[in-house]
C-alpha cells in the first residue's frame, strides 16, 4: 500500500467511497439523500484542499483530507476507506 496525491479525475472513485462508507452505518436512504452534496468529492474540492489516496494494488481504497486553517493548524476533513 502507498500513499498519493489525489487527481482531480478521482473525484468519482472518491465519492463513492465516501458513500459507501456513510452508508455503512446504517442510515437511512433519505438522510443520505439530505447529505448527497456533503457527501460528493468535486474536482474543485480536489484542487482546493490536500487530498490523498490510500492506494492498494493499483486501486484507490481509502482517502483522507484536511483543510489549512488560521495560524498554521490544520483539520482532518475527510477520512475515508472500502
Amino acid at each position: 500500500m502507498n500513499i498519493q496525491k489525489a487527481k482531480t479525475e478521482d473525484h468519482i472513485r472518491l465519492t463513492e467511497i465516501t458513500k459507501k462508507s456513510k452508508a455503512h452505518w446504517g442510515y437511512s436512504d433519505e438522510q443520505m439523500e439530505k447529505w448527497n452534496n456533503n457527501l460528493t468529492i468535486t474536482r474543485d474540492y480536489i484542487e482546493e484542499n490536500p487530498v490523498f489516496n490510500l492506494i492498494d494494488e493499483n486501486q484507490i481504497i481509502g482517502y483522507y483530507s484536511y483543510l489549512r486553517l488560521e495560524n498554521n493548524q490544520v483539520k482532518l476533513d475527510n477520512l475515508f476507506f472500502t
